[in-house]
């Protein structure tokens, strides 16, 4: 995988742009409640849209954020990736399939408690190119600090790249 291009977005002005990352981000809002975060015990993953559970990551926080273990990887994700992930360190995987980059997203999830949005493109080994919006959800332990982090990707498309799409429909997921 290679790395193209990762940017933090605006939630409040891009987010309304896809409605199941809105349903995603109203799912973590009602779980919870008057909280901060949300508690692991809140988190019911089947709430989310249907669609967008595949493609899922929810990792535990190890150390305040010095790693993260993938406690769940999507199977959209090991489509994309080629990859499974659940069970794995960050630490162990990061720079060969993330260019290590994601982890300052993670770290912000933890330090500020706050949902963050974050477009990131990569092209994989066959040459195609994947965009995808990654929306960070911080899930909050019994003191209070976060412990895990959700993130809820939506596959924008996937295209060749000459950037025409491959299968010649809107996106909906992984084609």
């Amino acid at each position: 995988m290679t790395l193209i291009d990762r940017q933090e977005l605006n939630l409040e002005a891009d987010l309304p742009g896809y409605p199941d990352l809105v349903k995603s981000l109203a799912c973590w809002q009602a779980w919870r409640a008057d909280a901060p975060a949300p508690s692991w015990t809140s988190v019911n993953m089947i709430d989310l849209p249907a669609r967008l559970i595949r493609s899922t990551i929810v990792v535990d926080v190890i150390d305040a954020g010095r790693d993260l273990r993938f406690r769940f990887w999507g199977s959209a994700l090991v489509e994309l990736y080629d990859a499974e992930l659940t069970g794995k360190l960050f630490s162990e995987v990061s720079d060969k399939l993330f260019g290590g980059l994601p982890h300052a997203q993670y770290q912000q999830a933890i330090d500020t408690i706050v949902p963050s949005l974050f477009r990131v493109s990569i092209r994989r080994p066959n040459d195609i190119i994947a965009n995808r919006l990654n929306l960070r959800l911080p899930i909050a332990g019994d003191d209070g600090t976060v412990d895990k982090v959700m993130t809820v990707v939506e596959i924008q498309e996937l295209q060749a790249p000459t950037g025409g799409r491959l299968d010649g429909q809107q996106s909906t997921g992984i084609h």
